[in-house]
């Protein structure tokens, strides 16, 4: 991913946590957080850390995404969509 220097971005990680907690609260389901892009290239691997306790799986669009984001590692359940290109033809 490319890096800006004119651009930065401070993640409160905290905050992630309460909004996944009010979340839950809320809606009295549990929560599946969806962590891809190395978290839109903020840092996957903080993000999965700091909710692995707060929800009840991940998803990510591919295996090789789950791994980078150290999902294994959490316990929790991680559900990968496998990558497969439809052609229109199909």
């Amino acid at each position: 991913m490319l890096r800006s220097p004119h651009i930065r971005v401070d993640i409160n990680l905290g905050t992630v946590v309460a909004n996944a907690q009010a979340i839950a609260a809320r809606t009295g389901v549990p929560v599946i957080a969806v962590v891809k892009a190395d978290a839109y290239g903020l840092g996957a691997v903080p993000v999965v850390r700091a909710l692995a306790e707060v929800v009840e799986a991940f998803y990510t669009f591919s295996p090789a995404e789950a791994l980078d984001a150290g999902l294994p590692a959490t316990g929790k359940t991680t559900i990968a969509m496998l990558h497969h290109s439809v052609s229109a033809a199909e």
